[in-house]
């Protein structure tokens, strides 16, 4: 389908480019309760935190409470890395999007 003079439409994306869509491809991980299992993953690593801090604030020990206030920072802290780690597999996925539409054209304007 490719002529001499046109080039591959893989070698338009990069090496990263490249794996990404591949890992893309290969994802099974289409579930219909996809935010219904983040909201319960989520919470597993956060009840802890409230359990330990409710029980020092009902105990009125200071440290217990402390320590509960520590973990729910700790994992807010994971929360933002894990933020600012999907921020280069989106910026990437639109590179890859942005050259496939260069390709094949877009057939409306955006508005």
């Amino acid at each position: 389908m490719t002529t001499d003079n046109q080039p591959s439409f893989r070698s338009l994306f990069t090496e990263e480019e490249k794996i990404y869509i591949d890992l893309v491809a290969a994802t099974t991980d289409v579930t219909p309760g996809g935010l219904r299992m983040k909201v319960v993953t989520n919470m597993v690593f956060f009840i802890p935190s409230i359990v330990i801090g409710c029980y020092g604030l009902y105990s009125a020990d200071f440290k217990v409470l402390g320590i509960g206030f520590l973990t729910l920072l700790a994992n807010l802290a994971w929360g933002f890395v894990g933020e600012i780690r999907g921020w280069h597999y989106d910026k990437l996925g639109h590179s890859v999007f942005c050259k496939i539409q260069s390709v094949i054209g877009s057939s409306r304007s955006v508005d």
